[in-house]
């Protein structure tokens, strides 16, 4: 299915918070209780205008003692939740690919979209059933398919209203894969980013480049590669406290969550590097850092890695 086109002319410079995504579909919202009483992490939203995610929003701020959303670029704070009474507070960055860019101009890099185009080629393909499964199959042979895995964070699954790109090699093999949201009339966004443990060398930068080019004549702007959390990288201005809470959660998780490798990775694409906040309506409080650590299973993955280490 093609991506949603976004009707509304009124305003087309905001960014919905990551992995909010634009739906041909009904509006939908998955809303995760907290440690306090009538509060909620709105984790994922699925909406076919810019108004109807506005809705939600508001809704749930008036029904709701605490709202919390993670994901938010400085553009989405001051489109989304600029007449809000809200706690902010910077938590990663996000790797932002300009469509007329120069992106892939480093020798290191064109070697590796070379060693990895030998293996097979980037291909779009349709949303179906057999599809989806395949996907799935992926996903069970990938490199941490052992581990518990995150949720609530992204688009984890073939969805209708994203496109999905795979390495297919010579043979049929799909090596790797990654699909594509849309977050705003100008933007587009990474959901699944996949590689099969037995990939070569290569094969994941030739699908983001195969991907990259796809969209290079479209409408659109800007491909997101996603976040990284826990990094504070060319960091204009930040209080000290905040500076503090980053450090120690990127600390507590650094055995589990390998987020300076995920950085090394994405930073040889040379991104544009936006600042990504977690926002409290009207407060944020460290009960809902950790009940957020709980609902996106990164809990589990501590605890998964660390007896697992002790067992060696």
């Amino acid at each position: 299915m093609p991506l949603p086109i976004i009707v509304e002319t009124e305003d087309v410079n905001f960014h919905l918070p990551l992995s909010w995504i634009f739906t041909v579909d009904k509006n939908h919202f998955i809303e995760l209780e907290l440690f306090k009483r009538n509060s909620c992490w709105l984790a994922l939203v699925e909406a076919n205008s810019f108004t109807a995610a506005k809705k939600i929003i508001n809704y749930l701020a008036s029904e709701k003692n605490n709202l919390i959303i993670r994901g938010c670029t400085e553009l989405t704070i001051s489109s989304l939740f600029h007449s809000f009474k809200k706690h902010t507070m910077l938590y990663g960055k996000e790797a932002v690919l300009s469509l007329s860019g120069s992106h892939f101009e480093k020798k290191s890099l064109k070697e590796l979209i070379k060693r990895g185009s030998r293996h097979g080629t980037t291909i779009k393909v349709h949303y179906s059933k057999e599809n989806i499964e395949r996907l799935k199959n992926l996903a069970s042979n990938s490199s941490h398919a052992d581990e518990p895995q995150l949720k609530n964070l992204f688009v984890d699954h073939f969805h209708p209203s994203t496109e999905l790109f795979v390495f297919h090699s010579h043979n049929g093999k799909w090596l790797g894969a990654m699909s594509v949201s849309v977050n705003s009339p100008q933007k587009l966004h990474t959901e699944v980013l996949l590689r099969h443990k037995n990939a070569p060398v290569g094969v994941m930068e030739a699908l983001i480049y195969g991907v990259y080019t796809n969209y290079q004549n479209s409408e659109f702007h800007e491909l997101s590669l996603g976040e990284v959390p826990f990094t504070m990288s060319k960091i204009k201005s930040i209080n000290f406290f905040n500076k503090l809470n980053i450090t120690i959660a990127g600390w507590l998780v650094r055995g589990a969550y390998n987020f300076s490798g995920l950085y090394k990775f994405k930073n040889k694409f040379n991104p544009i590097w936006n600042d990504i906040y977690l926002i409290g309506i009207p407060k944020l409080y460290y009960t809902d850092l950790i009940m957020l650590a709980s609902k996106s299973n990164l809990i589990k993955l501590m605890l998964h890695k660390f007896f697992n280490s002790s067992k060696k």
